[in-house]
């Protein structure tokens, strides 16, 4: 069937075809602003329309994100039924604004407004208020992947319309309800697209797919500053734009949220709901029935005005709550996916006609207008159920067999209060463990360790976060199925019972901004200083170290001073003159940094006279002699890499572009990552293998290793296996002697595999410090053949090559920037991979410590389990 394209789709045919003399510039006229906007509406025209701030109509061009804020600035200033407010900033500094758009009269009373519509989220109180009075509170976001971005232009008639039109129909709405317009979430990535098509916008309309507009360059509008997809960051609450709107969506608690993309430009117009099947448990059925009623008695009723066609219930699912399209929806309100053909561009020819950047725009401000009028239609229904829902979970804590969540670490404070803080900002309360607790065989002490009640009105996403469940309805998922987050902090965790649970481990509660110290031991004025390798920040202190000019040496074999070991991989610092350029109080300041920003405890060693064997033994210390060099090629995960390197670690990290890999100096750099492709000819193969073989090392993740396997610079086989990994958490044994694992003291290890290869076994087993177990599914759902298939296989692969080595992941040790667990592996990788020696006496020699033990997991699967936006 033949999509119906509204008249303008054919102006420039016609414009060629009628207005074309030789010599005279034929361009395609911009759409009015009539053909946006609802006929039957006037409109204030105190209040500027886009296209007189723009300066061109919405959809000539792309509007800028600064154009934007330019935009609802001016709107705010002209409108009394707008508020503006500023809740973050990006990556890039660029703001991130909501503009609140309801009556005058609302807008007078908004904190009284506010406050009574709080108290619905309290069940304390939430029976004294009356919502038959009550405005709903409607939310609808735009553009948070950056390079779909009809949203955000859509997102500027729609501000226009709401503060400026007169018609009966918009003041009723207003006076009813709250409207929160969130114009553009990714405002970094947006601002690349957008310069891509604006600058290869040409002044004749051109449709053809293959035109370079409609290609832009690595790494795309998608991600934000670091590529990372912000959709994904919901849950996990790891970077700024994610991190203000998540505490803003807290604040105001509205009842719809909308979350505005783009999909393959010859589909249809989709709107929730998903594929009924494939909807997490822990969503209620009432808020997907409220979906389906907006679908039905709005969306499409909308759609079938204007001849478009839609579709709704046969994709796209509703599993995971870490995306905007779920998200809401543990958080008492409901969550709505809009999915707009996308143009990527300003025009494409499709099977449905030639598809253009306006007619994208006018279907989101459609679905957007239709979303205000079924929020306003559903009010007082949507009021009750917020109220119920917090009511409800109140209740069923008090039933649930589970009655807390503790979780913790001995040896990295940091990555325990990194999960606190991830579980706190999604308005979830949060305890230091108050009492030594000993529990499954795992001891839990007030040093780095936390405990989270379920009677809280969050308890249905507490259940979200730290439940393992592998089974579901459906066994596909359109994202990932396991996201047990203890797991991705590589912490100890346990389920509390009405046996193990009681008040009094509640401690003092957790807020956020309180950053974990260290502290010094010992004193200053030392003979020399140590600390572990185990905390998270341990590879930001060395490289603070080395970075002020300090000599480094690392333990090789166990040293023990005033009752305190140092494992092989502890760093120390000796601050005689003999071995130091800088002065003691030159190095103790330095020291006084890494206690104070990167949580490390600082032992003071008195004497050289070690317990055991002396500091100056044969074996005992080593050098640490340069600091890494480090480039990352731009493939896909790059991003990740840096963000851990630029924001976590402190240390400069290049990415290099692949397309000129033969012109760059590799010379430069000590350490090569590979996240993805990239190396493809004969000759880049053959200058990486001159560049390895000289000495460095090279570091390969998942979608890199055929390449790296083809090319011989390691020795591997991809196994075979059948279906596709989505998202699962993953049990592995890893060797503790290996200078890959220093800094881990349990012998197994929680990975996190999304898709990938399988290696196949290898013949030598030195050659693999990290294997999968028998029994490996630890979270997520996955059919039992491919479980099966992956038992025993290799999760990491080394090899000498020359001088150098190559480090080759089956896995992605940074996933989404939220896998804490596994990122030390990379930074082992980085400043110990001259160690592995193919893994052949490892580093130092010696065998695992003795009694080390898997983390327990509460309530863990049997290996035979079952299991695009």
């Amino acid at each position: 069937m033949r999509l119906t394209q509204p008249k303008h789709f054919l102006l420039p045919l016609l414009l060629l075809a009628t207005t074309i003399t030789f010599g005279t510039p034929v361009q395609s006229a911009p759409v009015s602003l009539d053909y946006y906007l609802p006929k039957s509406a006037e409109y204030d025209k105190n209040v500027p329309t886009p296209e007189s701030v723009l300066g061109f109509q919405v959809g000539e061009f792309g509007a800028s994100s600064e154009q934007i804020v330019n935009y609802i600035k001016a709107v705010d200033a002209a409108s009394d039924r707008v508020k503006l407010v500023q809740y973050g900033a990006s990556h890039e500094k660029r703001p991130l604004y909501v503009v609140i758009i309801s009556s005058p009269e609302n807008q007078k009373n908004l904190d009284k407004v506010k406050a009574e519509h709080l108290k619905l989220a309290d069940p304390a109180v939430s029976d004294s208020v009356d919502t038959k009075n009550l405005p709903v509170f409607t939310w609808l976001g735009h553009s948070i992947h950056g390079n779909e971005a009809s949203g955000a232009n859509a997102a500027l008639l729609l501000i226009y319309h709401l503060a400026a039109a007169k018609d009966e129909e918009t003041l009723k709405w207003l006076n009813e309800s709250v409207v929160f317009v969130d114009p553009l979430i990714n405002p970094d990535g947006y601002t690349r697209f957008i310069s891509w098509i604006n600058s290869n916008k040409s002044v004749v309309t051109n449709d053809d797919t293959q035109e370079r507009e409609h290609s832009e360059p690595r790494p795309g509008g998608r991600g934000n500053h670091y590529w990372v997809d912000l959709n994904r960051d919901w849950l996990n609450v790891q970077h700024p734009e994610s991190q203000g709107r998540i505490a803003a969506l807290i604040e105001w608690r509205p009842n719809v949220y909308t979350d505005a993309h783009e999909q393959g430009t010859n589909a249809h117009y989709h709107f929730s709901p998903g594929i009924p099947t494939q909807i997490h448990p822990l969503i209620p059925p009432q808020a997907q029935e409220f979906i389906k009623r907006l679908a039905r008695d709005f969306y499409a009723p909308a759609f079938d005005a204007r001849g478009v066609l839609y579709f709704s219930g046969e994709n796209f699912d509703d599993y995971y709550p870490g995306r905007g399209r779920e998200y809401l929806d543990f958080h008492g309100g409901i969550a709505i996916l809009w999915e707009q053909p996308s143009s990527r561009g300003f025009a494409q020819s499709t099977p449905n006609g030639v598809l253009t950047f306006e007619f994208a725009i006018l279907n989101q401000l459609t679905a957007g207008l239709a979303t205000v009028r079924g929020g306003h239609a559903l009010r007082q229904e949507l009021l009750d159920y917020q109220r119920s829902y917090f009511k409800l979970a109140i209740s069923e804590s008090a039933d649930d067999p589970v009655k807390a969540y503790v979780f913790g670490s001995t040896t990295d404070k940091f990555a325990s209060y990194r999960l606190a803080e991830l579980v706190r900002r999604n308005g979830i309360d949060v305890y230091k463990i108050n009492e030594d607790l000993t529990v499954d065989g795992k001891t839990y002490s007030p040093k780095g360790s936390y405990i989270v009640p379920l009677s809280q009105k969050q308890h249905r996403l507490i259940h979200a976060i730290f439940e393992v469940r592998e089974k579901y309805d459906s066994r596909s998922s359109y994202d990932i199925t396991g996201w047990t987050l203890p797991f991705a902090f590589n912490l100890d965790y346990s389920i509390l019972n009405t046996e193990t649970y009681k008040q009094s481990l509640l401690g003092e509660k957790f807020e956020l901004g309180q950053f974990p110290k260290g502290q010094l031991i010992g004193g200053k004025n030392a003979y020399g200083y140590a600390f572990e390798w185990g905390e998270y920040y341990s590879p930001r202190a060395i490289y603070r170290l080395l970075d002020n000019g300090i000599n480094v040496k690392t333990v090789e074999s166990r040293i023990t001073h005033d009752g305190k070991t140092f494992d092989k991989g502890a760093v120390v610092v000796l601050t005689g003159s003999m071995y130091q350029k800088k002065s003691a109080a030159e190095i103790e300041a330095v020291i006084e940094q890494i206690i104070k920003e990167d949580a490390i405890d600082v032992y003071s060693i008195k004497t050289g006279y070690t317990e055991g064997r002396t500091l100056g033994a044969g074996g005992v210390l080593s050098n640490v002699s340069e600091k890494p060099r480090i480039a990352v090629l731009d493939g896909s995960g790059a991003g990740e890499v840096w963000h851990l390197f630029d924001q976590h670690y402190g240390i400069p990290v290049s990415v290099l572009a692949s397309d000129s890999f033969s012109r760059i100096n590799l010379d430069k750099y000590n350490v090569l990552i590979l996240p993805g492709g990239g190396i493809v000819t004969e000759t880049d193969i053959a200058k990486l293998k001159t560049w390895v073989e000289s000495g460095n090392t090279l570091i390969g993740y998942d979608s890199s290793l055929r390449t790296l396997i083809q090319a011989g610079l390691i020795d591997a086989e991809i196994g075979a296996g059948r279906g596709s990994f989505l998202g699962i958490t993953f049990q592995t044994e890893v060797d503790l002697n290996s200078p890959l694992l220093l800094g881990y003291a349990k012998k197994n290890l929680p990975v996190f595999k999304d898709g990938g290869s399988i290696l196949a076994k290898p013949s030598n087993r030195l050659d693999t410090p990290i294997s999968y177990t028998n029994t490996p599914l630890l979270s997520g759902n996955v059919q039992a053949q491919m479980v099966e298939s992956l038992a025993g296989t290799p999760v990491v692969v080394t090899k000498r090559a020359g001088r150098g080595q190559v480090i080759a992941f089956a896995f992605d040790p940074q996933f989404r920037t939220v896998w804490y667990g596994t990122n030390k592996l990379t930074a082992n990788a980085v400043f110990w991979g001259s160690k592995l020696g193919g893994n052949r006496g490892g580093f130092g020699g010696g065998r695992p410590r003795g009694g080390d033990t898997a983390i327990p997991v509460p309530n863990a699967p049997a290996s035979g389990a079952n299991g695009d936006e």
